[in-house]
C-alpha cells in the first residue's frame, strides 16, 4: 500500500471533524415513553387492612372520592376479617377500577421483632399465602397479583413462595424510597408510610417529588376518617386526591394501580420499537422486537408509543392498525404520533398520504466500499501470551511495521507467520435496524471494539478472550459472543479489532446473527468501509462548525453514589427542551428524562440533571436538544464510571466469639443494620444515628456454627449485604 493512501485513511480513522450535511429522506423512529401517555411520573396509593372493622372509611369514603376524581387505587385485604358485606365492596371498588391485593389471611408478623411475637412461618404458607389467594378470588372475583407484608415484615422465602404462586411483585422495599424507572425486581417495592404523626403537606411533597426526579412512588395509607392507624382525616384525603387531580389534569402525573404500573415497565423494558418507511405504498411500520419473553394474560395497561415522524409530514387522515386491528387510542403530537397499544398483539401499520423529499429527494448515500484498514506490528515480544503483550509495546498504536487493505472480503483474516499483532479497523453500516449478535473466534487472542457512532473515541469492547479457538468454534471461551446490540439502518458505525497471533496458523473471523437472520454468518464486504460516506453521516458537535453561544457541552462526576450532569442553556428557549439519554444493555441511547428549557426561557442558566439509580461501572451519557422546529442537536458523550465505593467491611470472617463492621463509606449517615440466620429470621436490628470511623464490635458469642446474612441499609446509596460464618469449635 502506497503512502499517500496509508495517511488519508489514518486520519479519516482518528475521527473528521468537518463532514458535509446533506439533505436527507425523513427516517422516523419510535421508542416508549417512559410513562404512560408522556406522563412524567407514577404514582400509587395503597390503603392497607381492607375488611378489618377499623378501616371501615376505604370503602365509605376513599372509594368513592377517588373515584369521582378519575384516580385508581390498590386495597390490600386481611382474607379472615372479610365478610360477605366487604366482598360486595371489594367488588364495588374493583368495578371503579381500584385493584385488590392481599394483606395475608390473619395478618401476623413474618418476624419476630420482639415487640410482634405472632409469628407466621413455613409450615403457615398454605392459609397465610395460599389460602388467601383463593379467598380474594373467590370473593372478589379477581385474583390477587401482589401483596403487602403485615408490619411490611418479610422474609426472602415468602417473597419465593409469592413467585410460586405467580405473584407480579410485592412492598418488600425500603421505607421513605422512591422506585427507578428501569425496575426489574417488582418484589423489592420501596414506599412511603403514612403514619399517626403524618401530615398531608408531607403526602402532597411526595407527589412533588416523585414528579421532579421522574420516577415512582407507593404511598401507603391504612383508612380514612376511621379507627385506623395512622388513619387520614377526610378533609386531608379530599385535599390530596384533590392535589393528585391537578397533577393529572396538567399532564405531569400518572396515578393508577400496582399493576398497571408494573405491567407498563415490564413491556417497557422487554420489547423494542423499530420502524420502517414504505415511500410507494405510503406506509409506516413498527416492528416490537424482543428479548425476552413474559405471561401477557398479566397486561394491565398498554404501553405508549410515540413516532417521531423526523420531518415526513402527511396531508390526509391516517388509518392506524395493528395486525390488521384499528386502535382508536392514539393522537397527534408535534411533529410526531402517540400510540397506546400492547406490543405483543403485533406490528403497528400506519396509512396515509405522507409526503417526503419529492421532488428534491438527495442522491442515494454512497456505498460502503467493502474495505477494512488492518495495521501490522510484527516481532510481537510474549511475555505472558495474551494480548496485552501487543498493546504494550512501544510501537502501538502509533508505529505499524505495515498497513494492509482488507479488499473485497468478509470480515475475516488469515494467517500473517508468528508473534504478529495487528489492529483492523473501519465502519460498519447495517442494512437494517434491530438487534444484532457477533461471535469472534481466532488464533490467539482478540479482542472486538464497536463504537456507538463513527467515531472512534466511542467505541466499547463488545466481545474478546484469551486463548485460541479454530475458525467455527463458537462456544469454548464465554467471551466469544457479544450482548444483544441495537444498531440503526444505514448508520456508520467505528469498528476495531485487535488480534494477537504467536505460532501455527492463526486466522480470525468476525460473524453477526442480524435482526431478520438468526444464523451465524461471517459479515459479508457489503456492510464493510474503509470511510465514511459525507451523505450518511451527520457533521460532530465540533468548535469548527458550533460556534461557542450554541455549543452543547456536558460535564458530569459522582456526588455520593449518584451521577450528576450539567450544561448551560441559552436565551430565547421557551419552546426548547433538553432530552437527557442514558446508553441500555442493548447499546443504544435511551431517554431517562426531559427538561423544559421554558424554565431559563430569558436567561441563560445551568440545567442540570441527577442520575438517582447508576449502574456500577459504566454511565455513559448524551444530551439532545430539541428545537421549537424540531430539529435537534446533541451534546458530547459523557463516561462516568462509578465504582463500588459503597460497601462495608466484616471482619474476621469465619467469626467465632465477635465481629467488626466497618462502615466507613458513609461517614456521617445513618444506617440500618440486620442479621439474618440460615432461614430467613432476623436476629438482631442495629440502628446507627450517624456512623463513624470507628468499626461496630457485634457480640457474636451466643450464635451458633453456621451460615448469617449482614444486610446494611445506609440512608444514601444502595443496600449491601455480606455472607457470614460463624465456627464455634
Amino acid at each position: 500500500m502506497n503512502k499517500p493512501i496509508f495517511l488519508l485513511s489514518s486520519t479519516i480513522l482518528l475521527g473528521m471533524t468537518t463532514l458535509l450535511m446533506h439533505a436527507q429522506t425523513p427516517i422516523p423512529h419510535a421508542s416508549f415513553a417512559t410513562w404512560k401517555d408522556n406522563r412524567k411520573a407514577a404514582y400509587t396509593i395503597i390503603h392497607d387492612d381492607f375488611g378489618d372493622v377499623t378501616t371501615a372509611g376505604i370503602a365509605k369514603y376513599a372509594d368513592t372520592l377517588a373515584f369521582q376524581r378519575g384516580i385508581k387505587f390498590a386495597f390490600g385485604a386481611i382474607t379472615s376479617s372479610c365478610d360477605t358485606q366487604d366482598w360486595k365492596d371489594a367488588k364495588r371498588l374493583i368495578a371503579h377500577g381500584h385493584e385488590i391485593i392481599n394483606h395475608s389471611h390473619s395478618h401476623r408478623c413474618a418476624v419476630n421483632t420482639g415487640w410482634c411475637t405472632d409469628v407466621y412461618g413455613k409450615a403457615d404458607y398454605p392459609l397465610e399465602l395460599d389460602s388467601s389467594t383463593v379467598l380474594i378470588e373467590r370473593g372478589s372475583g379477581h385474583r390477587p397479583r401482589f401483596f403487602i407484608h403485615p408490619y411490611d415484615l418479610h422474609t426472602d422465602s415468602i417473597l419465593a413462595h409469592l413467585k410460586f404462586l405467580k405473584y407480579l411483585g410485592a412492598r418488600s422495599g425500603q421505607y421513605s424510597q422512591m422506585n427507578k424507572v428501569d425496575l426489574t425486581d417488582f418484589f423489592r417495592l420501596n414506599f412511603f408510610v403514612f403514619q399517626p404523626n403524618s401530615t398531608l403537606a408531607e403526602m402532597n411533597l411526595t407527589v412533588d417529588n416523585v414528579i421532579a426526579e421522574g420516577v415512582y412512588a407507593l404511598r401507603e395509607l391504612h383508612g380514612v376518617e376511621d379507627w385506623s392507624w395512622g388513619k387520614v382525616t377526610l378533609a386531608d384525603y379530599k385535599a390530596h386526591l384533590d392535589y393528585v387531580q391537578n397533577k393529572i389534569g396538567s399532564k405531569q402525573l400518572w396515578a393508577t394501580t400496582l399493576s398497571e404500573v408494573a405491567t407498563y415497565i415490564m413491556q417497557r423494558m422487554a420489547y423494542h420499537p423499530v420502524t420502517q418507511f414504505d415511500r410507494l405504498e405510503n406506509k409506516l411500520t413498527v416492528r416490537f422486537d424482543s428479548l425476552k419473553g413474559f405471561d401477557t394474560l398479566v397486561l394491565k395497561t398498554p404501553v405508549t408509543v410515540n413516532i417521531v415522524l423526523d420531518g415526513l409530514k402527511y396531508d390526509s387522515t391516517l388509518v392506524v392498525l395493528q395486525n390488521g386491528v384499528p386502535i382508536t387510542d392514539w393522537s397527534y403530537g408535534k411533529d410526531s404520533l402517540i400510540v397506546n397499544l400492547y406490543p405483543h398483539k403485533g406490528d403497528l401499520n400506519i396509512f396515509g398520504k405522507f409526503k417526503t423529499c419529492e421532488p428534491n429527494c438527495p442522491p442515494p448515500p454512497c456505498k460502503p466500499n467493502g474495505q477494512l484498514l488492518d495495521a501490522v506490528w510484527t516481532n510481537i515480544t510474549l511475555d505472558y501470551w495474551q494480548i496485552s503483550d501487543f498493546t504494550k509495546d512501544t510501537r502501538f498504536p502509533n508505529s505499524p511495521t505495515r498497513i494492509d487493505t482488507l479488499k473485497n472480503t468478509p470480515f475475516f483474516r488469515d494467517d500473517l507467520g508468528d508473534m504478529y499483532g495487528e489492529k483492523v479497523q473501519g465502519y460498519l453500516v447495517p442494512k437494517e435496524t434491530g438487534v444484532y449478535t457477533f461471535t469472534l473466534t481466532s488464533d490467539d487472542d482478540s479482542e472486538l471494539y464497536l463504537g456507538l457512532n463513527h467515531l472512534p473515541e466511542t467505541k466499547r469492547k463488545v466481545a474478546g478472550f484469551n486463548g485460541y479457538t479454530s475458525p467455527n468454534e463458537f462456544t469454548k471461551f464465554a467471551g466469544q459472543l457479544s450482548a444483544p446490540i441495537l444498531l440503526d439502518s444505514g448508520k456508520y458505525y467505528y469498528v476495531e479489532l485487535l488480534h494477537l497471533a504467536t505460532t501455527g496458523h492463526n486466522p480470525f473471523r468476525v460473524y453477526w446473527q442480524t435482526p431478520s437472520n438468526n444464523n451465524r454468518t461471517l459479515i459479508d464486504k457489503s456492510f464493510l468501509s474503509s470511510k465514511i460516506c459525507n451523505d450518511s453521516v451527520p457533521a460532530p458537535l465540533t468548535q469548527q462548525s458550533v460556534s461557542n453561544t450554541t455549543k452543547l457541552q456536558v460535564t458530569g462526576w459522582i456526588d455520593n453514589q449518584q451521577v450528576v450532569l450539567d450544561w448551560v442553556g441559552t436565551e430565547g428557549m421557551a419552546q426548547d427542551y433538553f432530552v437527557v439519554e442514558k446508553l441500555n444493555v442493548n447499546g443504544t441511547f435511551e431517554p431517562i428524562q426531559v427538561i423544559n428549557g421554558e424554565t431559563h426561557a430569558h436567561k441563560k442558566a445551568w440545567f442540570r440533571h441527577r442520575d438517582l439509580h447508576p449502574n456500577k461501572g459504566d454511565n455513559i451519557y448524551q444530551i439532545r436538544l430539541v428545537y421549537q422546529n424540531g430539529k435537534s442537536k446533541m451534546s458530547n458523550i459523557v463516561n462516568l464510571k462509578l465504582d463500588d465505593l459503597g460497601d462495608f467491611r466484616l471482619y474476621p470472617n469465619p467469626a467465632s466469639h465477635q465481629v467488626h463492621l466497618d462502615l466507613t463509606p458513609w461517614i456521617g449517615e445513618a444506617a440500618t443494620i440486620l442479621v439474618y440466620n440460615a432461614t430467613g429470621m432476623v436476629l438482631k436490628q442495629l440502628n446507627i444515628n450517624e456512623i463513624t470511623t470507628e468499626p461496630y464490635l457485634m457480640d457474636t458469642a451466643q450464635w451458633t456454627s453456621g451460615q448469617y446474612l449482614i444486610r446494611v441499609l445506609p440512608t444514601h446509596g444502595r443496600e449491601r449485604v455480606k455472607k457470614l460464618t460463624i465456627f464455634k469449635e
